[in-house]
């Protein structure tokens, strides 16, 4: 049992802390308003309406009730702003990047999970900007070319695993994202199943995917309670932390070393580590700080990009089986091209618009990141009559932005024609990517080759398999589940469908290209 003196002591502390923020706003409040948020409670604020599961579609409802489409909530001195609308979130977050690039230090997912050094968490500043060099290097519009090859192999042995194996297709499509980075990252070549570096990437995620989310943890609003005892009744968050942690920093070091030994064996893989070790090092090492800055931002690559890419084609297999006129349609632009004889390649993009616009709508419909990972203003400023004070966390609502009825009609149908004029993309519509991959300095740096290997999977399985629904025992047609597990990143839930291929002569084809 806690002892009285310990309980005492922890409250005082508390005090403290609630009466020097409540002092510090004082002295530094505008006479300006704070974006339009719910009544404040006295002490607590807005504390209460923060959200945790369902934040997007939340804050959303928030935001039209109170008819603003940028919203704050004051909790206990912590300014969260939400950014419902594009115009507010190009606004803030592009043309005011200077000052609102920075990071809020979440003690939870940063301090105690361990994971601030990565690239997506890290604060603005050296670090960062080494590691954003690093990432530009590997992965921009032209560089990130190169491992188009390997992203159409991958593609190739997902096409093999389903027509094998076509019910443990949500496995085939980690194991091809997971396989697909980390052999990008570090050259290595992952089992064919159940390979460790794709379970580790899998299992690493799921703890900071828990604790992204503004307002899980109490600890990111008090970060006093992290010297709290683990075994202190309500420290749970610490006994998770450890566990988290350790699956972080094995994620760091192991695929690392793994490519350090080979490299000292005299082996030279074609991969980003053995490419930026030739930039910033000498080939083969870099000093101290480079090689910490290195070893971060492959890892980087390795986490933020696996899950994602997860998400995303679940959202399509899902669609497809909810649709299947888009996947006869997308079909007739495969044959119209490929005549059925081969399977598609990149150079097939510019004939292939459709097969582009199914690809933008998987991201719209159900996007990653509902609500993206805040931002956080390294100074006050005035933004439509409103002052956003020195500090706040800054949240583009993604779901929000791409589900906005005036640019995307009846959103919640999974329509790619929305994207399409006279044959061709419509560069009238805004591009979900626009959103999808965070806004000004943050955008996500691995949006190039994130964008090939989903659109050359999308059309290697269309082009091979029929998606519809599963059917139970009776011969009665199962219809999935559409909505999606909680969490930062979102996900379907796990749904049945039945995947056949279209022909005799399209299982010649997979057969032809794994062999």
């Amino acid at each position: 049992m806690p002892s009285t003196a310990l309980l005492d002591a922890l409250a005082a502390a508390a005090a403290i802390a609630i009466l020097a923020a409540w002092l510090f706003r004082r002295q530094h409040s505008s006479r300006l308003p704070l974006p339009p948020g719910p009544p404040r409670l006295p002490i607590l604020g807005n504390a209460l309406d923060v959200v945790a599961n369902g934040a997007s579609q939340a804050y959303l409802k928030m935001g039209q009730k109170l008819g603003s489409d940028i919203i704050c909530l004051d909790a206990m001195g912590m300014h969260l702003v939400i950014l419902n609308s594009r115009e507010a979130a190009t606004d803030l977050l592009e043309k005011r990047s200077t000052i609102y690039s920075d990071r809020p230090w979440m003690t939870m997912i940063c301090e105690l999970i361990g994971l601030g050094w990565s690239l997506p968490l890290a604060p603005y500043g050296d670090d960062w900007k080494l590691s954003r060099k690093m990432f530009h290097h590997e992965l921009n519009l032209g560089t990130a070319e190169k491992f188009r090859d390997m992203e159409r192999t991958e593609a190739h042995v997902l096409l093999y695993k389903l027509l094998h194996r076509p019910e443990e297709f949500l496995g085939h499509i980690r194991h091809l994202v997971g396989a697909t980075i980390v052999r990008m990252a570090y050259g290595i070549d992952a089992q064919p199943e159940d390979d460790p570096y794709v379970r580790l990437a899998e299992d690493a995620i799921q703890g900071p995917s828990q604790a992204a989310t503004p307002g899980t943890y109490l600890v990111d609003t008090w970060p006093i309670l992290k010297h709290l005892p683990s075994w202190f009744p309500g420290a749970g968050f610490k006994r998770d932390a450890v566990e988290f942690r350790r699956l972080i920093d094995t994620l760091l070091n192991t695929p690392y070393e793994n490519m350090q030994d080979r490299m000292r064996k005299g082996e030279t893989p074609d991969c980003a580590a053995s490419s930026l070790l030739e930039v910033f090092g000498d080939g083969i090492s870099a000093d101290a700080n480079t090689e910490r800055v290195l070893k971060n931002t492959l890892a980087s690559m390795y986490i933020a990009g696996t899950d994602t890419s997860v998400s995303t084609l679940s959202t399509f297999f899902l669609a497809m089986v909810l649709n299947p006129e888009v996947q006869a349609k997308a079909q007739m632009e495969l044959d119209a091209v490929s005549g059925g004889h081969r399977l598609p390649v990149f150079t097939d993009q510019v004939s292939m618009p459709y097969i582009t616009a199914i690809m933008m709508e998987s991201l719209r419909w159900k996007p990653v990141v509902p609500l993206n990972l805040p931002h956080m203003s390294t100074e006050g400023g005035i933004y439509r009559g409103y002052y956003i004070p020195k500090g706040s966390i800054v949240c583009s609502n993604d779901w929000a932005i791409l589900h906005d009825e005036r640019v995307y009609p009846n959103p919640s149908a999974f329509d790619p024609d929305r994207f399409m004029k006279d044959g061709a993309i419509n560069a009238e519509v805004p591009h979900p990517e626009t959103a999808a991959f965070g806004f000004g300095r943050r955008i996500c740096p691995g949006r190039y080759m994130a964008h090939d290997m989903l659109w050359i999977t999308i059309a290697s399985v269309l082009a091979i398999f029929t998606i519809s629904k599963e059917v139970n025992d009776a011969g009665e047609e199962v219809m999935p589940e559409t909505c999606s597990l909680p969490g930062f990143l979102s996900h379907p839930k796990p749904f049945k469908c039945t995947i056949k291929p279209r022909s005799q002569s399209h299982v010649a084809l997979v057969e032809d290209a794994t062999n």
